[in-house]
């Protein structure tokens, strides 16, 4: 009755909060939950990690997992958007579903505390560290703290002298992406 009668959706009316995957029953969900994501092992904790990778020595509970993580090695993005104009391309099916939210606008996952909402459900775990003023992120050489890892690592090139941001044009080095962008549309509108 599903396969043949599935008006708007009802084939597979249960949907990962994680990834937005839709699962055609409850167990299914669950299974995934369990199964792929990271922070919910309820069914892999008891297990060895016997999936090792021989390229960096990384080990993984499934052999889906390691086939997941060689597509780091290999550059392998076999999802890629069906939008049209856009040509990103992920690793992941996952990932592709959170880039969705980008053209439709969706942000399904919100705040509980505030009720913002995000596309992504990591920005909502950073999110909620404004509400309890944790900065978890300390860079060792200053002491200074930060609520996301990504800030904390674009930091740290301040004190590494790195600049691995080049702009094509002039070769001028930036630290942060931020200012390239900022500099390409100063010195070199297209």
């Amino acid at each position: 009755m599903r396969e043949k009668h599935n008006f708007l959706g009802t084939l597979r009316p249960f949907i990962c909060r994680i990834c937005g995957i839709r699962f055609t029953s409850k167990q299914g969900m669950f299974r995934h939950i369990d199964n792929i994501h990271e922070n919910n092992r309820r069914n892999l904790r008891n297990r060895d990690k016997n999936f090792l990778c021989t390229t960096c020595g990384k080990s993984f509970y499934t052999n889906f997992h390691l086939q997941v993580h060689m597509r780091s090695h290999t550059g392998q993005r076999p999802f890629v958007c069906q939008h049209p104009g856009c040509l990103k391309a992920f690793s992941q099916l996952s990932g592709l579903k959170m880039h969705t939210f980008t053209h439709t606008g969706e942000r399904p996952f919100g705040c509980k505390v505030c009720g913002k909402s995000f596309s992504q459900y990591g920005h909502v775990r950073e999110h909620m560290m404004i509400h309890s003023d944790m900065k978890p992120h300390v860079c060792k050489v200053c002491n200074h703290s930060f609520r996301v890892k990504g800030n904390l690592t674009a930091h740290m090139m301040t004190h590494s002298g790195k600049k691995p941001h080049i702009c094509p044009h002039c070769r001028k080095q930036f630290i942060h992406s931020s200012k390239l962008r900022l500099h390409m549309e100063k010195k070199h509108p297209s």
